[in-house]
């Protein structure tokens, strides 16, 4: 029996299937998770707590903003060279989607790509296996073989995934969330998953104006800052803390030497949080870090990828050069 037979809960309509494979990622302890952040220098919490209803609300809020050029940026280029995208890759791959989402850009490749099998990474499988419908109906012959896991600390492996040459599909610039040795680490296990025929087609936010940058985090509306201190609201709920998000301001600041946006929480006063057996004190102006959000140049985006295993083949960028889409292939 191969693997593809023995993956369990298979729902089939017209030609296209939809299957569920369940990697059981770990149940993380995040009252733990976030004491331990908490205890480190500087202080942080992960960016994966921005996403309660509200969070994920506000994040789609802050793609429509005339600051966030990021995710327009992205999709006009998707939406331009689909065609050209699809002749690099080539048709009939199976493709991959690690953090995939609402999986709204991979439907912009789809008509050209004609995919072997869609291969969505998600740690909700009831999120993702609505999203597989909704694509279904759009594309109702298209495999589609959901894969339930924490992305970051776990991939399918190759004897996982159907039979065919893979492609990894990483969009959003999601990339920059990584320190850079985290993103050669990534980078890599994905090169694993892959395997030497594969490839990986990746969306990047390339260096530009300070301005601009820091404005896309920093916008007009404060939308980005409600975002940024919903976080704490977040926290609270999980944990039973007891942070005053009135008593927090929003900080986003580009990073020369890093070059990358740090954004952070600010004290706005002297104050004692309690969480858990735990109580932490903050001084006015103290710091808690929330997300690194690292900008490439196509230099820097060459050295990262050959340090993992891939050569780059072709890119595509908007007329501004704001973001790049960069097609590699493992080695």
């Amino acid at each position: 029996m191969t693997t593809m037979q023995a993956i369990e809960k298979t729902v089939r309509k017209t030609s296209g299937s939809i299957s569920l494979l369940d990697l059981k990622p770990p149940v993380a302890d995040q009252t733990a998770e976030i004491i331990e952040g908490l205890t480190q220098t500087p202080r942080k919490i992960s960016p994966k707590y921005f996403y309660d209803h509200k969070g994920s609300t506000l994040f789609d809020a802050i793609t429509e903003l005339e600051e966030y050029y990021l995710t327009r940026t992205e999709m006009g280029i998707m939406a331009k060279y689909a065609k050209d995208i699809a002749d690099t890759i080539g048709q009939h791959k199976i493709i991959i989607e690690p953090g995939s989402g609402s999986a709204e850009k991979i439907r912009l490749l789809l008509p050209d790509l004609k995919p072997k099998c869609y291969v969505p990474i998600e740690i909700s499988s009831d999120y993702m296996l609505t999203v597989a419908q909704n694509i279904r109906e759009a594309f109702p012959e298209l495999n589609m073989l959901c894969v339930k896991a924490d992305y970051t600390h776990q991939l399918p492996t190759k004897r996982q995934l159907p039979e065919g040459e893979k492609v990894a599909f990483f969009p959003g610039s999601t990339i920059g969330n990584f320190t850079p040795d985290q993103a050669k680490a990534f980078l890599r296990s994905v090169k694993a998953m892959v395997d030497h025929s594969g490839g990986l087609l990746i969306g990047v936010d390339l260096k530009k104006s300070v301005p601009t940058i820091e404005s896309a985090y920093n916008d007009k509306q404060g939308v980005t800052a409600e975002f940024n201190k919903n976080m704490l609201t977040h926290v609270n709920r999980l944990t039973g803390s007891n942070f005053e998000v009135s008593n927090w301001a929003h900080l986003a600041e580009y990073d020369h030497d890093e070059g990358c946006i740090n954004m952070h929480l600010v004290s706005r006063q002297t104050q004692k949080v309690n969480l858990s057996n735990h109580s932490f004190e903050f001084a006015h102006n103290d710091t808690i870090h929330t997300e690194s959000c690292y900008k490439f140049s196509l230099q820097d985006c060459e050295r990262l990828f050959n340090g993992a295993g891939f050569s780059v083949v072709n890119y595509w960028t908007d007329v501004n050069g704001l973001f790049a889409i960069i097609y590699c292939q493992a080695r």
